[in-house]
């Protein structure tokens, strides 16, 4: 009985340790939108975006990515051992938010990775 009932608080943690990935993704994700919208305003009113600016949008970019795929990875390992309906359905909805913003992250990412450090779209073909 003991042991059940700490495998289940070891895996409450692993999900609570998901969870706080997930944030960790979305408040990365949040700042880097926020900081392209900046930049983008910047750019429109003739000002310069500066290379130290578009650095940082990066920079954020790639931290999102590294919290997304830890979330992605811990969920993983979760999903194999979960049997608790409480905590599976849990695991479900963080399942689910993931899902909502990753293909829009993926498309961010993208776009930003292919900026110069003077905010101009790098022409492809």
């Amino acid at each position: 009985m003991r042991l059940a009932s700490s495998i289940r608080d070891e895996l409450k943690l692993s999900l609570c340790l998901a969870k706080a990935s997930y944030c960790d993704f979305m408040k990365a994700y949040c700042e880097a939108l926020g900081l392209r919208k900046s930049l983008e305003d910047v750019k429109a009113k003739g000002g310069p975006a500066g290379p130290d600016e578009v650095g940082r949008l990066k920079m954020l970019v790639r931290l999102a990515e590294r919290c997304l795929r830890e979330t992605v990875r811990r969920l993983e390992k979760l999903r194999e051992v979960i049997e608790d309906e409480a905590l599976r359905g849990e695991m479900t909805e963080l399942i689910k938010m993931v899902g909502e913003k990753v293909e829009p992250f993926l498309d961010f990412r993208d776009e930003v990775e292919g900026l110069r450090p003077d905010m101009e779209e790098v022409r492809k073909g």
